[in-house]
């Protein structure tokens, strides 16, 4: 049974990811699997409960890999280039629209994400700040707290249809200028250097 829920989970996370929550249907999601609603119904209450489930296993995931990222890079900017790839690379595909049925419809999802974003992203980018400052890449003066708050709102306002809205703008383009944006206006002299260096060997932006 457990690998039936496995297979439900990353089915619906698939087609989530893709072309968000509200146009997917559960009738949808057991074609794709080619198995009844009946067989999901039997290991998920409704959909809200699917959701939250595939909203748990994707932020756990991510986190593990941003913790492998920043323990293997050998600098700050390093670890920031590489967070930037990883999530430019596992979401090529990816409908912001997905975050915003998320805030609007499934109010224990969404406070999973706040939970993830307020905690565990806030104290992974608060570090890599604070070891930036040490190798000296980042200066001196920054006021962590509030380049910290600014940067998860940066990531927030990227699913932001509203603001971005899909048919006009790249979910990969906006992800790499506000990353571009903040990173230059963090380093110092000898940190620009290294930061440039990233951008001339990789196509995918810090």
């Amino acid at each position: 049974m457990p690998d039936t829920v496995a297979k439900i989970t990353q089915a619906a996370e698939k087609l989530f990811v893709t072309y968000g929550i509200r146009s997917v249907t559960m009738h949808e999601i057991a074609r794709q699997l080619g198995i009844s609603k009946k067989t999901i119904y039997q290991h998920f209450q409704d959909k809200d409960e699917l959701v939250l489930r595939v909203t748990e296993l994707l932020w756990e995931r991510d986190f593990q890999v941003l913790l492998n990222i920043e323990s293997e890079a050998h600098n700050a900017i390093e670890a920031a280039s590489r967070t930037t790839r990883y999530i430019l690379e596992v979401h090529q595909n990816f409908n912001p629209s997905m975050m915003y049925d998320i805030e609007k419809y499934y109010p224990e999802s969404w406070r999973v994400h706040k939970t993830y974003m307020d905690q565990k992203i806030y104290h992974l980018i608060l570090e890599n700040m604070h070891r930036g400052i040490q190798e000296g890449l980042y200066r001196k003066d920054l006021n962590m707290e509030i380049l910290t708050r600014m940067r998860l709102s940066q990531m927030e306002v990227t699913c932001n249809p509203e603001i971005f809205p899909p048919n006009i703008f790249e979910f990969a383009d906006i992800i790499r200028e506000l990353s571009i944006h903040f990173f230059r206006g963090i380093v110092t002299r000898e940190g620009l250097e290294k930061f440039e260096t990233y951008i001339s060997h990789n196509h995918t932006n810090p």
